[in-house]
């Protein structure tokens, strides 16, 4: 018989062997694996998890508040300082980790929630084309089904609103369903009574940074600070006789007022901007005063939202207002790998923009808080590379622990089998294919388990643990090539060193009588 013929022979009857009855041994080698790469896999979701949260608007932004009056409006005077106090060319930004920073504009707003009869006061940022917050949520693909539809424009007239202040919250408009709801109730004062101006929503997100409800385009943004805009927006020059208009944007499901507004010569014209666009809009011309009076009181409110022409040519806003020219904060993006240099530039602000009520300073809470978050994301990647060194460990004193007993319970026959010729080289190379044999069958059954079990897995545990933000955690593995080199290559280039020192001196008579 042939050596091939005979290690063949061999062999495969000690794999069924080592595999345990029942396969029992072949089991738990694949129990290990399971657990081992569920591990992985809620491991690396964590730090894929923590990752996109590193690098998110809500964690990356970091808001410096502009003082009232305060000469340090401009990021250029910061950068003049910064340079006269260094030697080298290197810049700001470079120094201290961070994007060109950009300023923001804030202003607080009523708006009304007309079947609760509830008014909110509302912090509503304007956005510039520039606004890597705006475009980072909008680019988040965990946003992708809020804001599919959006239609927002910066230099428009119309609004993008959150999730959370429309629902969320007890402080907020607290609608129950949003999904027809096309335009927002903003109140302002006109000749000392409250009027309400339907303002239309362009888009939703989930949530803005910095307890913002809403982002606003800027010539609504202008329009809510120049009020006398809005006031000739909604009462037209009374010098002509008919110059009136009335527009309703009509919810798809009301056909009746539909029709009612048709048989009053109501024409239906193209809808300009909003994110629910399945109703109709409707609208009538040259209406006097009176008539305009007549049409109001017959026409039903639900259902339908009384829209202003903000469009009208003959009503340009007066000038750039000077509360626009200036931003309120600036926002500094830093890069995930620079957190600690946040204090080092807050250190910087300090020391340079002296005047206690005009300094420019990072509220150490933040500071504090993105640490945190640095530090706790470092540990997640730390553990993560530690669990897998961990589930290789066991893998190794398992399969190894099983090999190594295996032998040392047959060295009688091993060293009879070597008197025969049975080289020291072959016997390690039959183990070793075994053990490489059982390690790829169990790694084969398991990732087809683990990748079948991972996401169910991901939400039990979110479940168990109730973390909120479970839609966000995701099982991710390593690619099947890296997990193999993980648990099949090397412990199998690991258990074949052992055997090898084990065996490379052993003679038959060292295995026969036991010796060491």
């Amino acid at each position: 018989m042939s050596n091939f013929k005979f290690i063949k022979k061999f062999a495969k009857p000690e794999l069924k062997f080592i595999a345990g009855k029942r396969y029992v041994n072949l089991i738990v080698l694949s129990v290990i694996l399971i657990i081992s790469m569920l591990a992985i896999g809620l491991g690396e979701g964590a730090v894929q998890y923590l990752d996109e949260k590193m690098n998110s608007p809500f964690v990356s932004f970091v808001n410096v508040k502009i003082p009232a009056n305060s000469p340090y409006r401009n990021i250029k005077q910061l950068e003049k300082i910064h340079n006269n106090n260094r030697k080298d060319t290197v810049s700001l930004s470079d120094s201290y980790g961070f994007n060109t920073p950009y300023p923001i504009y804030y202003r607080y707003a009523n708006f009304w929630n007309e079947r609760l009869k509830k008014n909110t006061l509302t912090k509503v940022k304007r956005v510039k084309e520039d606004d890597p917050i705006y475009k980072a949520i909008i680019d988040d693909p965990k946003n992708s089904s809020i804001v599919k539809d959006n239609d927002f424009k910066v230099d428009g007239w119309g609004c993008v609103v959150s999730h959370d202040f429309l629902q969320n919250d007890e402080t907020k408009l607290t609608y129950d369903d949003i999904s027809n709801i096309a335009y927002l109730k903003y109140r302002t004062s006109i000749d000392n009574k409250d009027k309400f101006i339907n303002i239309p929503i362009q888009g939703f997100v989930k949530a803005f940074p910095d307890e913002v409800d809403m982002i606003v385009g800027k010539k609504l943004f202008d329009a809510m600070v120049d009020n006398n805009y809005l006031v000739r927006l909604a009462h037209p020059d009374s010098a002509i006789a008919k110059n009136g208009y009335m527009q309703y944007y009509v919810i798809e499901t009301d056909s009746l007022l539909s029709n009612y507004l048709s048989k009053n010569d109501f024409k239906e014209i193209d809808i300009d901007g909003i994110i629910h666009n399945t109703g109709a809009m409707y609208k009538k011309s040259n209406l006097s005063v009176n008539e305009k009076k007549t049409l109001v009181s017959s026409i039903p409110k639900n259902n339908s939202y009384n829209v202003l022409d903000f469009h009208q040519p003959h009503l340009p806003i007066d000038q750039e207002l000077k509360g626009t020219l200036e931003g309120d904060n600036f926002v500094f993006e830093f890069a995930a790998d620079k957190f600690e240099k946040i204090e080092e530039f807050n250190s910087f602000l300090k020391k340079n923009t002296l005047d206690d009520r005009k300094h420019l300073k990072i509220d150490m809470r933040i500071i504090e808080s993105k640490k945190n978050f640095d530090l706790f994301n470092k540990l997640a990647n730390l553990l993560s590379v530690a669990l897998i060194a961990f589930c290789i460990f066991c893998l190794w004193l398992y399969i190894t622990n099983l090999i190594v007993s295996h032998i040392s319970k047959n060295k009688k026959n091993l060293g009879t089998l070597k008197a025969f010729g049975l080289s020291n080289n072959n016997i390690i190379l039959i183990y070793s294919s075994i053990s490489i044999a059982l390690i790829t069958i169990a790694f084969v059954l398991s990732y087809a388990i683990s990748k079948l079990l991972g996401p169910e897995f991901i939400k039990l545990l979110a479940s168990k643990w109730k973390i909120a933000d479970a839609s966000l955690l995701n099982y991710k593995s390593y690619p099947i090539y890296t997990l193999a080199a993980f648990f099949i290559v090397l412990p199998s280039i690991v258990i074949y060193l052992k055997l090898w020192w084990q065996l490379r001196k052993s003679t038959p008579g060292d295995l026969i009588y036991e010796r060491e």
